[in-house]
C-alpha cells in the first residue's frame, strides 16, 4: 500500500511557504490567486485550501473544471488556453506549498460523532485522521484541516448526485449517510492539524 503522509511531505517539501518570486509564476497563478492567493490558503470558508494537497488530485479536479465536467460559481474557472503542462505546474505550486493553515471552526459535539463516522466509513482510505490517503493515483485527497463549510458543501453535493465519484468504493461509504453525520465528519475533519502533533513520551513511573 502506497501511502502520502503530510509529515512526511513537510519534511520533503523543498517549495516555501511564502508566495512565488518568480514573474512568469506569478502570472500564471492570477486567475486563482483572487480566492486561493499564492499559497493556496482559501480567502472564506467556502474556498478550500489547497496547498498541502496532492498534485495529482490537484491536476485531475482541474482539468475537470477546465473541461466543464464539474459544477462550479466560478467563471472560467480553469482558463481553456492552459495546457496540460501548465495544469501540472499550477498544481505542484500549490499541492506542494507549505504555507500555514489556520485552525479550522469546528464545533465539538460534531467533530466527535464524524470521528466515529470516519472509522466506520472513511478511515480505510482517508488515512491518520484524513492527513494521509491510500492510493498512488491521487484520487484520495488529503482532508485534515480543510474548511469544514466547503467540505459539508461537497458532501451534499455528493449526496444529491450533483457530483459524481471516481470511483465505486467511494460511493459505498456514502450509502446511507445522512446529511448530518456528512457535516459532523467534515467538523471532524476540520479539526484536525494538517500536521499531526508530535507523540507525548510517558514518564515511567518509580
Amino acid at each position: 500500500m502506497w501511502k502520502f503522509s503530510a509529515m512526511l511531505a513537510a519534511v520533503l517539501a523543498v517549495v516555501p511557504a511564502t508566495a512565488s518570486a518568480d514573474p512568469a509564476m506569478e502570472e500564471l497563478l492570477k486567475p486563482c490567486s483572487g480566492c486561493h492567493g499564492n499559497d493556496g490558503v482559501g480567502s472564506s470558508g467556502k474556498t478550500p485550501y489547497i496547498n498541502w494537497q496532492l498534485p495529482q488530485y490537484l491536476y485531475d479536479s482541474m482539468i475537470v473544471f477546465q473541461q466543464g465536467g464539474r459544477i462550479t460559481a466560478v467563471p472560467k474557472h480553469i482558463p481553456k488556453d492552459w495546457s496540460k503542462e501548465q495544469v501540472m505546474k499550477v498544481a505542484e505550486h500549490y499541492g506542494n506549498n507549505r504555507a500555514p493553515r489556520s485552525r479550522q471552526p469546528a464545533e465539538a459535539t460534531k467533530v466527535a460523532r464524524g470521528e466515529q463516522v470516519h472509522l466506520d466509513r472513511c478511515s480505510s482510505c482517508h488515512e491518520d485522521n484524513g492527513r494521509a490517503t491510500d492510493t498512488k493515483g491521487g484520487d484520495t485527497p488529503i482532508l485534515a484541516g480543510q474548511s469544514a463549510e466547503f467540505l459539508t458543501a461537497q458532501s451534499k453535493m455528493y449526496l444529491a448526485g450533483k457530483r459524481k465519484f471516481k470511483s465505486p468504493k467511494f460511493q459505498e461509504s456514502y450509502d446511507g449517510l445522512s446529511e448530518a453525520d456528512a457535516e459532523a465528519t467534515s467538523h471532524f475533519y476540520a479539526s484536525q492539524d494538517v500536521v499531526a502533533p508530535p507523540a507525548t513520551k510517558k514518564r515511567k513511573s518509580r
